[in-house]
This record gives C-alpha cells, sequence and structure tokens, in this order.
C-alpha cells in the first residue's frame, strides 16, 4: 500500500518464478508517483497500468508477468481502480536487451536499476535522482554480475514520453518534480531481498 501523498500513484504487481525454488513464484512491484491530474475512470488506468509496465516487460526475462494493479487517488491508502490478469495477458519478453539469448538467468531477487535525473538538488546541493528496481533481469555472459549489455530501441519510451490516455510520467514522489533527462539503466546487477509470496 502506497504512502498517502499529494501525487496520484499506480502500484504495479509483477510475477516470476523462482529459480531454485521449483514450482515456487515471486511477486515484485513497481511505484509510481504520476505527473498531471487525477486519472478519471478504470478504462483509462488500465490502459495507463499496461503502458506503465513496458519497461519492466521489456527488460524482465520471459517467464515473468504483469499480475495486478493498483491505482491511488492523492492522498488516499485505498484503491480507487484496479484489475488483474492471468499469466498470457501482459508476459515479459527481454526484448529490451540486443541478443537476449546469450544471457545468463538471474534469481528472482536480482534486478537491474533504472535512474533518471528529477532536475531537483539535496540538501547538500548534490543532483536528486529516481530509481526503479527491475526484477527477473539476466547477466552478461562471462560476468553476470553486470546487465545484460545494450539496450534494444528504447525500452523507457513510456516512461519518458508519457503513458496512458493522459500521458503521465513518473515524477518524484518528495517534489512532484517531473524528469529532466531520459531513463537509464545503471551496469551493475544489485539484489533486494523478498518475502516469498508462494
Amino acid at each position: 500500500m502506497p504512502d498517502p501523498t499529494t501525487y496520484h500513484r499506480m502500484v504495479l504487481t509483477f510475477n516470476a518464478p523462482r529459480l531454485y525454488d521449483k514450482g515456487a513464484s515471486q511477486d515484485w512491484s513497481l511505484k509510481f508517483s504520476l505527473s498531471g491530474a487525477a486519472i478519471a475512470g478504470e478504462d483509462p488506468a488500465s490502459v495507463t497500468a499496461i503502458d506503465l509496465a513496458q519497461p519492466a516487460l521489456l527488460l524482465s526475462s520471459p517467464s515473468c508477468w504483469l499480475k495486478e494493479w493498483r491505482y491511488y487517488a492523492a492522498g488516499s491508502t485505498v484503491a480507487l481502480y484496479s484489475g488483474s490478469f492471468d499469466d498470457t495477458a501482459n508476459p515479459a519478453t527481454g526484448g529490451g536487451w540486443d541478443s537476449f539469448s546469450d544471457l545468463v538467468q538471474q534469481q528472482t531477487e536480482v534486478c537491474a536499476h533504472a535512474y533518471v535525473a528529477t532536475g531537483g538538488r539535496s540538501s547538500t546541493g548534490k543532483p536528486t535522482y529516481l530509481s526503479k528496481s527491475i526484477h527477473y533481469v539476466a547477466g552478461a555472459v562471462g560476468d553476470n554480475g553486470v546487465v545484460a549489455g545494450t539496450l534494444y530501441g528504447d525500452p523507457f519510451d513510456n516512461w519518458n514520453s508519457g503513458s496512458g490516455p493522459d500521458s503521465v510520467v513518473p515524477v518524484s514522489p518528495t517534489t512532484g518534480e517531473v524528469p529532466t533527462t531520459a531513463w537509464a539503466i545503471r551496469p551493475w546487477l544489485a539484489t533486494r531481498q523478498m518475502r516469498k509470496t508462494r
């Protein structure tokens, strides 16, 4: 459940298999504070959710999928709109990486960090960034501690140009600042421990 803020929010939940726990799977989530006015209606909220999920679906490995979404109005801890899917509706493809077949699949907890500058400054004067952890990714052959390699096309187009009918973009959850640069991927993989879901 997202913290109430002055910005409307979307929470996406994905599901992926656990590599070393046969038959089990793991949920992981992305949260977004969004630009613009509140989304009016479940249908446009669903389209926005699927658009916001696309970068993750392009960078996560096949067998991962968008499981559900929840949209929260500003200041609310109760979802205004929500939806769920089966594992065939919005699957991951790994199509955001070049030469995906040459990569090494990682455990679900391993993630790639997407980041973007917000244009803001911290109390020490350093630039501030938004960061999102994308799970169930692959590592490069020969050094699976780094990301899969070069990106194919622009998997972050929906986060950069806008998602849904209202073309919303992710913004800073503290200031509402709109990113001033394009989203990118850090060159190394990280691990974020998650609680088992099933």
